[in-house]
């Protein structure tokens, strides 16, 4: 059974703790703003054009202005979510119409509506007109909404907060908390307002950094992740909280190592925690120290080492009362038991972990958990106690689409059907499994590919607001120095240096205005390098899918001539008509078409420089396509479904096609094409 792995992601925890409890810093603005706001959230429909008739019914039928203010604020809103960008100015404009000047709210919400629509059509002074106007009655009526609508429409570029109240920035750092990964952009833009504009409030001015290296992390940009979070440790200097650990950054710099493969540096940063933590006295930094020091010791292999990580952590989330992480704690001991075989602490450690995770509603690790206690049942022969258990785990974790996990369901049925030597529903459970499979794959690509636009987008709109912004400083300067010529007409002398310092700025222009070409020249080719690098992940995806399907087809292979052994007469066709359906599986060519595909857009070229070499056969071109991508001969021989051995012949054969001799490198041959 694959290990309950606790995902980085977990130390988002400190990053919502973040939103609990504050301290009022004795120098930050006086708090004069109403706290009774709401949080901006997309329109939640099923059905878009009956929610638009039910808008319009609103619109039609009610006398009252503001009602029908409102429906027309969130029609146009519904418009702008589904991209009708024209159809939703237009309701937005109408809706402006009838507003009275006390309904500055609803107003707020059209004008910065109308704000993103600007700059989607890429009319910048229009669009810092409206998130102008709209900032302006933020500031007379002290609207906290307000101040989350111009973060929700992307207008944070457009205006210039000054220093932001107590209940302001409890509410930027809640919405920050709030899309971190639904929108992430917009987390962004609220973590810079929260370092920008929190005054002396360290601890907030810390959480802005936090919430930005999150964001960078999870968009794979891992050097901005490290800067933010090492900015964070910078700010907070030392500064002990009551409701977080002061080392939530140094856990989130550790997590950014494990990302990039630097386990062992990941360990030390974490060890060092939990031995600074304690020393401290600082309970939320020991207690996760601790959890995923065991963690990462149980993906190493390290069982009960694990163990005694994760005994030390559960005493101190019970003082936390962190019933969440003592559940973690506890299903993560469950799995480690297992692997060592305890089966009685396995069962306690169980039952402990399904219990605190119902009470804190943690779904995918409940039902996660289940699978671990139905995995111990089956090792234990207790088949149809499994089977019950698997069956419980495999409804909730459809309801919450967690496809990985579902995967580990499917082979407990597959397991549990051919101990039965029921072959019927071996083939439909292995069929279950393939299906998963591939949606698993598509899902991932689809969000890597989501992720990779959101980026692109925010870095093409920094710089191109960046330009803009020099671009009118550079105006207003122009603007001035004709404003001083118009005074100094009768000063000859002053007008020609004036003149001459016109010229001066105008080549100053040219050359930033160039400048500015060479950065996004700069941002271009760098987006090129990250789709490349893109082709490659899909590449290796691809690899790595065919590698699990071939696993599996061989481990069911293995599975099919034990129920041969075990087969009466009247099953012998079945199990011919598996075997056969499992050859069949060998020869698809649907798996090296779509290969073929992703190859191609990583190494252009090679395989037309190839078939110019010498005549190669389909299984001598896959071999190059293998050896040129660095797999071993033991990756090679599951891809090609043969032993080892006949790689290596078949290497030898290939160098004899291409007139090679035994001090040839073929390796570096093939690499060089």
């Amino acid at each position: 059974m694959k290990r309950i792995k606790n995902d980085c992601r977990i130390y988002i925890l400190y990053a919502f703790l973040l939103v609990c409890i504050f301290f009022i810093s004795p120098v930050q603005a006086q708090d004069k703003t109403h706290d009774d706001w709401e949080m901006p959230q997309e329109i939640s429909v099923i059905n878009i054009e009956e929610t638009n008739r039910q808008l319009d019914s609103t619109i039609n039928q009610t006398k009252k202005q503001l009602e029908k203010a409102i429906a027309l604020q969130q029609k146009g809103q519904l418009l702008l979510q589904t991209h009708r960008i024209k159809e939703a100015k237009k309701i937005y404009q109408q809706g402006l119409k009838i507003l009275k000047k006390e309904d500055f709210e609803v107003t707020i919400k059209i004008l910065t509506g109308l704000g993103e629509i600007a700059d989607l059509e890429g009319d910048q002074e229009k669009a810092a007109s409206y998130f102008t106007e709209a900032y302006t009655k933020i500031k007379i009526h002290k609207s906290i909404s307000g101040l989350l609508w111009i973060l929700y429409h992307e207008g944070e570029n457009y205006i210039t907060p000054k220093l932001f109240s107590i209940s302001e920035l409890k509410a930027v750092l809640k919405f920050a908390g709030r899309y971190l990964y639904s929108k992430p952009q917009l987390t962004l833009a609220a973590s810079h307002w929260l370092f920008e504009n929190s005054g002396d409030n360290v601890k907030i001015t810390e959480s802005g950094h936090i919430f930005a290296g999150l964001v960078y992390r999870d968009w794979g940009q891992f050097d901005k992740a490290l800067a933010q979070f090492y900015k964070a440790i910078e700010v907070n200097d030392g500064n002990v909280y009551e409701d977080r650990s002061k080392y939530a950054a140094l856990l989130n710099i550790a997590a950014v190592h494990d990302m990039q493969g630097e386990r062992e540096k990941s360990l030390d940063i974490i060890k060092k925690v939990a031995k600074d933590a304690e020393k401290d006295g600082d309970d939320f930094g020991l207690a996760y120290a601790l959890k995923d020091i065991g963690i990462t010791l149980m993906q190493d292999g390290k069982d009960e080492a694990a163990i005694s990580y994760l005994l030390k952590c559960i005493p101190v989330m019970q003082k936390l009362n962190d019933i969440r992480g003592q559940g973690v704690c506890y299903s993560n001991l469950a799995n480690a038991y297992l692997e060592l075989k305890n089966y009685t602490k396995t069962q306690e450690s169980i039952t402990k972990a399904l219990k605190l995770l119902k009470a804190s509603n943690y779904d995918q690790l409940y039902a996660s958990t289940l699978l671990i206690r139905a995995t111990m049942y089956e090792k234990l022969g207790k088949w149809e106690e499994a089977k019950i258990i698997a069956s419980k785990g495999l409804t909730m974790l459809k309801k919450i689409n967690s496809l990985e996990h579902i995967i580990q369901a499917y082979h407990l049925y597959i397991n549990y059907y051919t101990y039965k030597n029921d072959v019927v529903m071996v083939k439909k459970y292995t069929d279950s499994v393939l299906e998963v499979n591939k949606k698993y794959y598509e899902k991932s690509r689809l969000f890597e590919s989501e992720n990779l636009k959101i980026r692109y987008e925010t870095e093409k709109k920094e710089v191109q607001l960046n330009i803009q912004k020099k671009l009118n400083t550079v105006l207003q300067e122009e603007a001035s120095l004709h404003k001083r010529l118009r005074n100094t007409m009768f000063f000859i002398l002053v007008l020609s240096a004036v003149v001459l310092l016109l010229f001066f700025n105008k080549y100053r222009l040219q050359n930033k205005l160039v400048a500015e070409r060479e950065k996004r020249n700069v941002l271009e080719k760098k987006q090129l390098q990250e789709t490349m690098n893109h082709k490659q992940r899909e590449l290796a995806s691809m690899t790595l899918q065919m590698l699990k399907k071939n696993e599996l087809l061989q481990e069911l292979s293995h599975n099919v001539k034990k129920l041969e052994r075990k087969s009466g007469k009247d099953s012998k066709e079945e199990v011919k008509k598996l075997k056969d359906m499992l050859q069949s599986q060998h020869r698809l060519d649907q798996d090296w078409s779509t290969f073929k595909v992703h190859f191609d857009g990583v190494h252009p070229n090679f395989f037309e420089k190839l078939s110019q070499i010498a005549n190669l056969t389909q299984q001598d071109i896959r071999h190059c396509c293998y050896i040129r991508m660095g797999l071993a001969t033991k990756e090679i021989a599951q891809l090609m479904s043969i032993s080892a051995s006949s790689v290596q012949m078949a290497r030898y054969r290939l160098k004899k096609k291409i007139g090679f001799n035994k001090e040839n490198d073929i390796y570096e041959y093939i690499n060089k094409l």
